[in-house]
């Protein structure tokens, strides 16, 4: 009995420099240390504080208005509190079992509801626009986004915004991950009440739906006239975001002749018959694409113009000696003509000239000097210049020269 005495009067002296004792009992000085939050839900907060050496329970008291009190064993240094109320501010203290006073109380807070639905409501060609529900209680909505699996927050918005614009994405690849949006309420401490996991986290804006605002289509290649129908196929190709295709037909003096869409080609592709291209002037087509958000298009950039035309139809011919002279009707626009000629009807032709009239004499085809004992077969190219640029018409119609 002596020497389990002597064990205990150090550890009594020791508390006797900070508390006094009360009726022969040990009331241990030491207090609860480092209490915070820990995490939340909607209807529960949990908090944990550094353990007092020797103790094994805790008494966790947690109030609403600081007079009314709520009281919960732990039985080590952290503890879960639930059947609360959402996005409410509460007071916790905790004390040890054996301790005459709790710690000074922290703020803690419960979770807020959830983002209901986000949506795009607007696009650019390097940026979304978002909008979502307002939740309350929340005092910030964090813009999320997960790489590998990583939390990454792309923006913060205040509680008083259901929108944002979100930036630096590029419109020539597809859109690289989905957009959440978690309603938050950042505690003076730093601490974020809300701050759910991926698997706790409401809709969001997938990859798959988000558009970007679509690039420029290159400029329409023009595959085949038909110069009998008055009319040539175009072809251009689409791009990433880009739903569909309209194309602008002019007149090089700038007078609309008609517009519509082109048809789905298959894969990327797009293409048209225009028609009222006749052979008596120069034309330019431009087309462009667009993207969807929500009920609106949004259009992209139109493309580049190309020009065209069908070849001259209304040729002649004219014999006089070893030289023909061909002649055709004057196309609009055309800065000049190339004169194709050929010994076959339908192979074998050579360019024998070019001019800004619309007439010439025509000696040789290649090195042959023109003889009266051949028939020989002709057609003109209308070709027009632009920005260092030259744009050739279909071929027109092929004229024969008969023996003389």
């Amino acid at each position: 009995m002596k020497s389990k005495f002597t064990m205990i009067v150090p550890a009594m002296v020791c508390l006797l420099t900070i508390v006094p004792f009360s009726g022969g009992k040990d009331v241990r000085a030491a207090e609860v240390t480092n209490l915070v939050q820990s995490g939340d839900s909607e209807s529960e907060v949990s908090v944990s504080w550094n353990g007092i050496l020797g103790e094994t329970k805790y008494e966790v008291e947690i109030s609403e208005d600081g007079n009314n009190w709520v009281k919960k064993t732990a039985s080590s240094n952290s503890c879960k509190i639930d059947h609360l109320n959402s996005a409410t501010n509460y007071l916790v203290r905790v004390k040890g079992k054996n301790q005459t006073s709790y710690c000074n109380p922290i703020q803690v807070r419960t979770a807020c509801g959830r983002v209901k639905q986000v949506t795009q409501t607007d696009a650019t060609t390097s940026s979304v626009t978002i909008s979502w529900d307002k939740v309350e209680g929340a005092n910030q909505y964090n813009i999320i986004k997960f790489v590998d699996n990583q939390e990454v927050v792309i923006k913060e918005v205040p509680g008083t915004s259901t929108t944002a614009e979100i930036g630096g994405y590029d419109n020539k690849v597809g859109f690289p991950h989905s957009i959440y949006v978690k309603a938050v309420y950042v505690m003076p401490t730093g601490y974020v009440a809300g701050n759910r996991q991926l698997s706790e986290l409401a809709p969001c804006l997938k990859s798959y739906d988000a558009a970007l605002v679509p690039g420029k289509l290159e400029t329409p290649k023009v595959v085949r006239y038909y110069s009998a129908l008055k009319s040539a196929w175009v072809e251009t190709t689409q791009v990433e975001y880009g739903s569909g295709v309209e194309y602008e037909l002019y007149t090089v003096n700038n007078k609309k002749v008609s517009s519509g869409n082109l048809n789905w080609g298959g894969t990327k592709l797009y293409y048209a018959t225009l028609g009222g291209i006749d052979a008596e002037s120069f034309y330019k087509v431009r087309v462009r694409t667009h993207s969807n958000v929500g009920e609106t298009a949004k259009w992209g950039e139109w493309s580049d113009w190309t020009y065209l035309a069908n070849g001259p139809r209304k040729i002649s011919v004219k014999r006089k000696k070893n030289t023909v002279k061909v002649s055709w009707k004057k196309c609009k626009g055309a800065t000049s003509y190339t004169i194709f000629a050929s010994t076959k009807e339908k192979s074998g032709f050579k360019k024998v000239g070019s001019t800004k009239k619309n007439s010439i004499v025509i000696k040789k085809i290649g090195k042959k000097k023109i003889k009266k004992s051949k028939k020989y077969y002709f057609y003109v190219v209308s070709n027009y210049k632009k920005d260092n640029v030259t744009y050739k018409s279909g071929n027109g119609n092929t004229i024969v020269s008969n023996k003389k």
